[in-house]
């Protein structure tokens, strides 16, 4: 074949292979279809995107977004498969984050300096987190991430100063310089028996970490390089838990593991009641624990406490038969009723109403029976069954008196009952033995001339 025929030969193929629906591979091996040409700097609600390599790829978010955030997994009807270079920096508002599976990439400072990040889900289709992706994420506590993940990039943690755990999974060999620099609050980590280097610098700074978990043996262990200016990792309790199952009591904490792996943030049942799990994976110990049912309470044995009184710095609440903070019900306790309003606390100095009637909760919460009980409206009376009397008469140590449909005393009122006229004062009183306005009362209340 002459130069000229090679020449028009590889022009067709360089033509066909930019045509849309032919594939096409990547630097890095991995295929897509050239769907559409390249599109750049386009705008949908939140975020800004690129269309490359058949797919979207974030490039910026609006600094307005907040609280938690899921990403979206179509962009321009195409998936959204990577998260480009500094695409949410300084996106101050976002609680947590949540990248969808669609996603295989995540570029240099994802989501650097995002003050108010607290938690981080990695899907299974990213197998890399790039240097600086967390990078000054001050509030972050919890990151999950995949055991697809193989490479942990250059200052990837750094600064995260909140995090007080990290799992690094199977696969990663080394961890790079200041990858974890000064995670002040960081106390314990996972790292994997394929771990082969820790580079410079790559855990300074963070004096509270005293145990490692190690997945391999200890003749693995030995022969992982560890540099200088990593003493605090140096100097960590090493614990040997490859393959382990089931409770392990470590430093007078108890972990619950699932083939060597510490089993985090999750409740857990056993022959003794429910226990947390923290986001280090120690049992959680005389603290308030929330889920998607409200608040628990974990007493010094690690179990919830159940079917009991609790006060916090608010007030109190009753934890029933699961543990649960119990909300908008009646609860029977000690002979006397309380109610536990919407936010679970329990009611006080404060009158409730249902369909029997209107009651008073005292300042100690319990239903008051056979009382009076002053309002703005003024004085009502609540029975033995703690419901206040209604559209009917009541006397106390001063007379006679006469309660409305709501309960409260009638003031300066007439009152017809049984045929017979009565009128109550001022006062609120039941005029007896007097004259008033020409009306002549006798001695039990009763108009003698109507």
């Amino acid at each position: 074949m002459n130069k000229r025929n090679l020449c028009v030969l590889l022009a067709v193929i360089l033509l066909l292979g930019l045509m849309p629906g032919t594939v096409v591979m990547a630097a890095d091996g991995s295929t897509y279809t050239s769907e559409a040409p390249m599109q750049y700097d386009l705008v949908y609600g939140n975020y800004s995107y690129n269309i490359m390599f058949g797919g979207a790829h974030i490039i910026g978010c609006k600094k307005t977004v907040s609280g938690d955030v899921v990403l979206p997994s179509t962009l321009g009807g195409y998936p959204v498969t990577g998260i480009g270079y500094l695409a949410f920096d300084s996106c101050n508002k976002i609680k947590s984050v949540t990248i969808p599976n669609t996603v295989t990439s995540l570029a240099y400072g994802t989501f650097y300096r995002c003050a108010a990040l607290e938690s981080a889900t990695i899907p299974s289709s990213v197998t890399a987190i790039s240097y600086d992706t967390f990078a000054y994420c001050k509030s972050l506590k919890n990151v999950n991430i995949p055991d697809t993940i193989n490479e942990i990039g250059y200052e990837a943690f750094y600064r995260c100063s909140s995090l007080k755990d990290i799992y690094i999974p199977e696969g990663v060999e080394t961890i790079e310089m200041h990858t974890f620099y000064h995670c002040t609050n960081l106390e314990t980590i996972t790292i994997p028996s394929t771990l082969e280097y820790v580079d410079y610098y790559a855990f300074y700074g963070c004096n509270k970490l005293k145990d490692i978990f190690y997945t391999g043996t200890e003749e693995q262990w030995r022969s992982v390089m560890v540099t200088e200016t990593n003493e605090s990792f140096s100097s960590a309790n090493v614990h040997f838990v490859g393959g382990r199952n089931g409770w392990t009591s470590i430093n007078g904490k108890w972990y619950f593991f699932e083939d060597g792996i510490r089993v985090k943030n999750k409740w857990c049942k056993d022959s003794k009641g429910w226990c947390y799990l923290s986001e280090t994976g120690a049992m959680a110990t005389n603290t308030w624990v929330k889920d998607s049912k409200g608040w628990c309470y974990v007493g010094a044995n690690g179990y919830c406490v159940t079917n009991t009184w609790k006060k916090d710095s608010t007030g109190w609440v009753y934890l029933d038969k699961e543990g649960s903070m119990v909300k908008n019900k009646w609860i029977q306790s000690g002979g006397k009723w309380y109610y536990l309003n919407d936010q679970g606390y329990m009611a006080t100095n404060e009158w409730r109403k249902d369909s029997k009637g209107w009651c008073w909760l005292g300042s100690d919460g319990a239903m008051v029976t056979n009382k009076w009980v002053k309002d703005s409206k003024g004085w009502c009376y609540i029975g033995a069954d703690g419901y206040c009397w209604t559209n009917c008469w009541a006397k106390d140590s001063v007379g006679w008196v006469y309660l409305d449909k709501e309960g409260s005393m009638v003031y300066s009122k007439w009152i017809q009952d049984n045929k017979k006229w009565y009128y109550i004062g001022t006062n609120g009183y039941m005029l007896c033995n007097t004259t008033y306005r020409g009306y002549r009362f006798d001695a039990y209340g009763v108009c003698l001339n109507p």
